[in-house]
């Protein structure tokens, strides 16, 4: 009986993954490169469709695209990470629309891949600021209020 009690309070302890916090990560493709995103951070998919470009925009920001009444701003990771080659034109690709407080921002994929949850499985990033780290099958986990942020987003005003 002894035993049996011993036995239970082992498999009652927690295990690495039981001790981790579990992740959920959406991933996605960008040429050959595999990226991902927190899942709790993605707002919608959109389908491919078509894009409005602005004349005076940044180097990554492809256009932009009505969504559900909303305007979103569509980049182009490709430029952002240097990543993925040649790319089909922005109304052949999906979507990622992840939040942002001013307005949401489509990041442009090729593919969508699935969801990946992970239990403490992302190593430290290379040295890239728009990068929080890489899963362990080799996805580039973005550090999404980085890309946000980035500076090539911008759209300059008219002269």
């Amino acid at each position: 009986m002894e035993a049996l009690k011993i036995r239970a309070r082992r498999l009652a302890e927690p295990t690495p993954h039981t001790r981790a916090k579990a992740v959920e990560l959406l991933v996605f493709s960008v040429g050959d490169a595999r990226l991902a995103a927190p899942a709790d951070r993605v707002r919608e998919i959109l389908t491919p469709g078509a894009t409005a470009r602005l004349p005076t925009s940044g180097q990554a920001l492809v256009g932009l695209r009505a969504a559900r009444g909303a305007v979103v701003v569509l980049a182009d990771p490709s430029i952002l990470l240097g990543v993925g080659g040649d790319a089909p034109p922005s109304g052949e690709r999906f979507a990622v629309v992840l939040d942002h407080p001013v307005a949401p921002v489509g990041v442009l994929t090729d593919r969508v891949d699935g969801v990946l949850i992970t239990f403490g499985g992302i190593r430290p990033a290379p040295d890239d600021p728009l990068l929080a780290g890489i899963t362990a099958d080799g996805a580039l986990v973005l550090d999404v209020d980085a890309v946000l942020a980035d500076p090539r987003l911008a759209s300059e005003p008219l002269p």
